[in-house]
């Protein structure tokens, strides 16, 4: 690949974050051109003030030999003009129509119609009332003062003045609106760009591979959940064939692993709340009892269970009474299907890091290696106090889940050297709620958006009680 070939891809690869830093937050882009669009029109509007006028238009006749001339001479009117302009400016004839007015006019004008020897006086001020005033006043007085200095010409009034009720300054507010548009759209670009630029997050598998150095467990898309349901589980979507795919993927790389490495238990966490950890591992355990491994789901979030409300159970026997006996039996296994077993809860502990410090949960663990093929735990957030790191002790590996264009890449290292502190292996990451990514040969360019609004369970939710039994699958 050459030079050129390599800007053009890193170009389309900045179009393509900016295109979707756009549509995850695109109701504050469109609220930001509103209100530039708004803001300007809105200034105009109140900062404008109308402006009347009232005018006069005067011919200069020289006399020659008693006779008045018409005619137009160009050097005779540019002297007229200078002298006129005299006139109008003189205190004089202002003092005149102060007495007239009982005020000091202003804005009075003077201009002279090309070609000819037609002068205009013009008023213009706030009010229209006062305009035609001041010309009025105007011609009472002009020819007093005219005479002595304009000599052999005369002045002819050719229009008289009138009350204008129209303003002159005709309020628009279409160009304000337009140039608040175009600032608008200039300002969400400049946001986009300097997002894009300076605030590293990750996109898409390539920056796991590239920004985190970790190896690519796969993307899922993000979707809208249906009405009737409080999550989305494959079971209830089994016609989404993108979802189906990415979790399948997904359980293809931990089945690689863990005959690779002889490993049973994965715990799966995240960095901070709301990336929807407890969804990857729900369907990560389904993905896997489709395959007919028998699978067990523990939900060791023990600060904001939500595993159980996920799948719309109910649990008898709550995990944490199990974990303060020490003691796990049959009975307090929930049955989700045939092949997958669940142990959770919906209380909140009020000592969550007492309990996950017992060496009783990697006895546990040990004992359920030899009734199940794969064991999945969710576990609190890593920056949710050292619940995590506790968990960590105890398992085989973990999966790290992330939500596309979510957190900094600093914050998501900060978590992982947490991680590293323990000994526990990083089998991979997964990029949650991605906006359509296409894979070609393990990499991911474009971006869609036709998915909805994504899921995630509320963090903090509390949920019912029930039971149920587990089953042992036959070898």
């Amino acid at each position: 690949m050459d030079h050129n070939e390599t800007e053009l891809i890193d170009i389309i690869e900045l179009l393509q974050k900016g295109l979707h830093v756009f549509f995850k937050q695109w109701k504050i882009f469109i609220a930001v051109i509103l209100v530039c669009t708004a803001f300007f029109p809105l200034r105009t509007y109140r900062a404008y003030t109308p402006q009347y006028s009232s005018q006069l238009t005067f011919a200069v006749v020289k006399e020659y030999n008693g006779t008045s001339n018409f005619e137009y001479n160009e050097d005779a009117v540019e002297k007229l003009s200078a002298t006129f302009s005299y006139i109008l400016n003189s205190d004089q004839l202002r003092s005149a129509m102060k007495d007239e007015l009982g005020y000091y006019p202003s804005g009075l004008s003077m201009s002279s119609v090309e070609s000819t020897n037609l002068f205009t006086i013009k008023a213009t001020c706030s009010s229209a009332k006062v305009a035609y005033d001041i010309m009025v006043a105007f011609s009472n007085h002009y020819a007093s003062f005219s005479r002595m200095l304009l000599g052999d010409a005369t002045l002819t009034m050719i229009e008289e003045p009138e009350l204008n009720e129209s303003p002159v300054n005709s309020l628009s507010l279409v160009r304000p609106a337009i140039k608040g548009l175009l600032v608008g759209i200039i300002l969400d670009i400049v946001i986009i760009g300097a997002y894009v630029l300076f605030r590293k997050t990750i996109y898409d598998t390539e920056d796991i591979k590239k920004l985190l150095r970790l190896h690519s467990l796969g993307a899922i898309p993000k979707i809208k959940s249906k009405k009737d349901t409080t999550g989305v589980l494959l079971n209830q979507y089994s016609n989404h064939s993108s979802l189906k795919e990415a979790f399948y993927n997904l359980r293809y790389e931990i089945e690689r692993d863990g005959k690779n490495n002889n490993r049973k238990v994965y715990m799966v966490t995240s960095c901070v709340p709301h990336e929807g950890k407890s969804t990857i591992a729900s369907n990560l355990a389904l993905a896997l009892s489709k395959k007919d491994y028998k699978v067990l789901l523990v939900d060791l979030d023990l600060r904001h269970p939500a595993i159980a409300s996920l799948f719309n159970v109910e649990v008898k026997h709550e995990i944490i009474n199990c974990l303060i006996k020490e003691e796990v039996n049959q009975e307090d296994f929930t049955s989700i299907n045939d092949h997958l077993d669940l142990l959770a809860g919906s209380k909140i502990s009020e000592s969550p890091t007492k309990l996950l410090s017992k060496a009783f949960i990697k006895e546990f663990f040990t004992k359920a290696k030899e009734s199940y093929d794969y064991i999945i735990v969710d576990t609190p957030p890593i920056h949710m106090m050292e619940d995590a790191s506790l968990i960590a002790s105890s398992v085989d590996a973990l999966a790290l889940v992330t939500k596309q264009d979510y957190l900094t890449t600093t914050q998501i290292i900060e978590s992982l050297d947490e991680l590293a502190k323990g000994e526990t292996p990083v089998v991979g990451c997964v990029l949650n709620q991605v906006i359509s990514q296409s894979a070609d040969n393990g990499h991911s360019y474009g971006y869609g958006y036709g998915y909805g609004y994504g899921y995630g369970y509320g963090y903090g939710y509390g949920y019912g009680y029930g039971y149920g039994y587990g089953k042992r699958k036959k070898h």
